[in-house]
């Protein structure tokens, strides 16, 4: 539907079911009075030159519905006097701000009210497109998603104050634990830099620190920190997940500057968190419910809760500024001995009121994607369930214990510097509006490649909390030793188990990219358990996720403590015993063993091919091809001297493939069978030799060859008249006249004799060949009596 004037509504007005509705004449608009209430539900309507919405009621867009701008140079303008719902809960709504005017694309008047729901977004797409707020503008989070305000036009804005919301799942015991956070907002700058504070930690949950009220903490019976910042040049303490590198926040009460903080171990000195930090926090629950045994044993289980931070929104270019060196745009890079098991380590964060992916990480281009030079491919993610880092690799499919590409808005994550040149700068076009959701919402789901990814997921548990996984990938390309190019180092969180992989160097690595190799190959698994946590009884050992593993593979599970093997990747249960005081029932237990089943191995059953109507027909059967096996076709029309490629064909499991060369050409052609098995090995098949159209020119009598007697009845006499001095043998060849090769022999003589006496009575052609160089020395014909 076309709307060529405006749309005034007072009273209630419905857009539904796939309507799409195109206002396309200047400043056509929707009006929607403060007595209205304009719903679009599952329906489109686009803006066409300078059309706009006026909205002083209540305007809900939802159940997938679209506002967009449609002509380029043209804008659409929401004003709002009143409140305006882009989105409900599971009931999203998609709006474009496209153009290139000068104009602000949403303005939300003083009074007014704007909700971008948690699975919605507001796509800023055109050049110059400006949000603008005076009133009250929110992006809502809860357990489906979080509102995304997508990549902002390169000369666009969003101006004024808003509250971005975070959701963080609880409801049982094991969500009380620590998270990785960021702020998506600032609340003032220093010199330019985008600082933020801790204020809206304390709006939603319960937040201890040293120095008690005084610093602007709640009471807490041992006023322990909940707010932690992380120092790559301190020394690691071992065995402990809060001291040495990580420092309590104890001062959030400043003023007037709020985001001035001070950190324990550092006296009165004050310090400031520029945005694209990440800080740790450890989550309680909300701030009403069973607030003694918050802080008081026996711990009550911490509620879901929604946090809201306030403040300009994070926008354009972010470059992470440590927050100890602030004066510099580099991350920490310590090469002291004593940490080199944190070296490089640096705790960033998502800036934006978006999800980012790490995939369009670079090291070339300052202005695009995730401008990461001198620092490693790989990111680390808490995963506040299960109390393991999540490990993910740039460019895999998936990664360890929730983590992937895909990282929340608000989601705090470690990067891991390789010099004391690394950056991390984050830009707009970062941005995705892939959601994060349910219990994950912080920790990182994968959501979404070697043109094959071939993997499995090892998992070390003791039950649905406590567990860690690992993963290995095969390419041929990979080393079987660690690589910082695309290797996934472990680092060790606080549960109870821990599960690492190691190669032939014994690093242990979350991610391990390594070879297939002909011969056998042996992982370590590297099982820990925390003596402080763990109990004796039983554990499991699985294989998952066994994804694209050529079946010729075997996965052997080798049980040192046991002197025992089994078959895991077809029993990918093991059940074990874990006696806590005896390190050798889980300590270097442990090994795979990936080896080739040569029962397995590809073979060619057979190659053939006939003369057709349509042309040369090849057919060929197969064993244990599979579907990575690469076969390709080859054809010859000199007699088996040279051969060219006509056609790739790609194994399917079928066992049997077929092949029509359409144009053989004319005169001898001979086919043979390219094979190529997934170690990359090579064998070619027996040629096929067929004869097309013109056999008798082709085989034409020369001078260089004597044939008698002709007719002949019995036997046939071939004399080669002027013999190749440089050959040592002879191939004799003798067609019908359909162009098949009837009979073939070899001699090293210029003088030979065929036996013909089994050749039905008709007209045969003879052609001699250099056996070494296939060329021919001559060409005749006789008949068969």
């Amino acid at each position: 539907m076309v709307a060529g004037s405006s749309i005034n509504n007072y009273g209630t007005f419905r857009l539904r079911n796939g309507a799409e509705v195109t206002m396309s004449y200047n400043f056509a608009a929707i009006r929607n009075y403060s007595t209205g209430d304009f719903y679009v539900n599952a329906a489109t309507v686009n803006f066409n030159d300078q059309c706009y919405i006026d909205n002083a009621g209540t305007f809900t867009a939802s159940n997938n519905s679209f506002l967009k701008s449609n002509t380029s140079g043209r804008d659409l303008k929401i004003n709002n006097t009143g409140t305006f719902y882009a989105g409900t809960t599971l009931s999203p709504c998609i709006i474009t701000l496209g153009g290139n005017a000068n104009a602000e694309s949403i303005i939300n008047k003083s009074g007014a009210f704007f909700y971008i729901a948690s699975t919605s977004v507001v796509a800023p797409t055109g050049v110059n497109a400006i949000i603008s707020n005076a009133g009250t503008f929110t992006i809502r989070s809860d357990v489906n998603g979080s509102g995304t305000i997508a990549t902002l036009g390169s000369a666009g804005a969003i101006t004024g104050t808003y509250n971005v919301e975070r959701y963080i799942q609880g409801g049982a015991s094991k969500y009380r634990g620590y998270r990785l956070l960021s702020s998506q907002v600032n609340q003032g700058t220093i010199s330019s830099i985008r600082l933020y504070n801790f204020d809206y930690i304390k709006s939603g949950t319960i937040v201890s620190g040293t120095t008690g009220a005084a610093g602007g903490f709640d009471s807490s019976p041992l006023n322990n920190p909940t707010i932690f910042l992380y120092r790559e040049d301190v020394v690691p303490v071992p065995n402990s997940f809060t001291s040495g590198n990580f420092k309590g926040v104890n001062k959030i009460n400043s003023t007037p500057d709020s985001y001035v903080i001070q950190v324990d171990g550092y006296g009165t000195n004050n310090y400031a968190l520029p945005v694209g930090n990440g800080f740790m926090f450890f989550f309680r629950g909300d701030r009403t419910t069973s607030v003694f045994n918050k802080t008081t044993q026996p711990f009550a289980d911490p509620e879901s809760i929604v946090m809201t931070t306030t403040g300009t929104i994070n926008q354009g270019k972010v470059t992470v500024r440590n927050w100890t060196t602030t004066g510099t745009e580099y991350l920490l890079y310590t090469s002291a001995t004593a940490n080199s098991a944190v070296r490089g380590f640096n705790l960033v964060g998502n800036p934006y009121p978006s999800s980012i992916d790490w995939n369009k990480m670079n090291t070339t281009t300052s202005t695009t994607g995730i401008y990461a030079p001198n620092v490693s491919t790989k990111i680390w993610i808490f995963n506040g369930t299960v109390k393991t880092y999540g490990t993910f690799v740039k460019g895999d499919p998936t990664g360890t214990n929730g983590a992937s590409n895909i990282i929340p808005s608000g989601q705090g994550f470690y990067v891991r510097a390789t010099s004391t040149a690394a950056q991390v700068i984050f830009n707009e076009d970062a941005k995705v509006n892939t959601q994060v959701t349910g219990s994950n919402l912080l920790m990182s789901l994968p959501t979404e490649t070697e043109t094959v990814n071939r993997y499995f997921r090892v998992n070390f548990e003791k039950d649905s909390v406590n567990k860690e996984d690992a993963l290995v990938f095969f390419n041929k390309a990979s080393k079987t030793e660690f690589s910082e190019e695309e290797d996934g180092e472990y680092r060790k969180g606080l549960n109870m188990v821990g599960l690492s992989t190691m190669g032939a160097d014994n690093v242990p690595m979350a991610v391990n990219h390594t070879a297939f190799t002909k011969q056998r190959q042996v992982l370590s698994l590297n099982t820990y358990i925390n003596t402080s946590l763990a109990t004796s009884g039983r554990y499991t050992l699985k294989l998952s996720d066994i994804t694209n593993m050529p079946k010729q593979y075997d996965v052997w599970l080798k049980d040192a403590y046991k002197k025992d093997s089994l078959d895991i990747k077809n029993n990918p249960n093991y059940v074990f015993d874990i006696v806590k005081t005896d390190s050798a029932t889980f300590s270097k237990r442990f090994t795979l063993v990936i080896r080739q089943n040569l029962g397995l191995t590809y073979r060619l059953l057979t190659f053939t091919g006939v003369k057709a109507t349509e042309g040369a027909r090849l057919n060929w059967r197969t064993q244990n091809e599979y579907n990575y096996t690469f076969f390709t076709l080859e054809r010859s029309t000199d007699g088996g001297t040279s051969f060219k490629a006509i056609a790739n064909v790609k194994a399917n499991s079928q066992g049997t493939y077929s092949f029509v060369d359409k144009n053989p050409g004319k005169g001898q052609v001979k086919y043979r069978l390219k094979q190529e098995d997934f170690n990359g090995d090579i064998t070619y098949s027996s040629t096929v030799p067929l004869m097309y159209a013109d056999v008798a020119q082709n085989v034409a009598a020369t001078n260089e060859l004597s044939v008698y007697p002709n007719p002949a009845v019995e036997k046939i006499a071939v004399k080669i008249n002027q013999p190749n001095t440089d050959a040592s043998s002879y191939t004799v060849n003798m067609f019908n006249t359909t162009g098949s090769i009837v009979q073939t022999y070899t001699t090293g003589n210029t003088e030979s004799e065929g036996n013909i006496s089994a050749l039905h009575p008709g007209t045969y052609f003879i052609q001699v060949l250099d056996s070494k160089n296939k060329s021919i020395v001559g060409k005749s014909k006789f008949v068969k009596l």
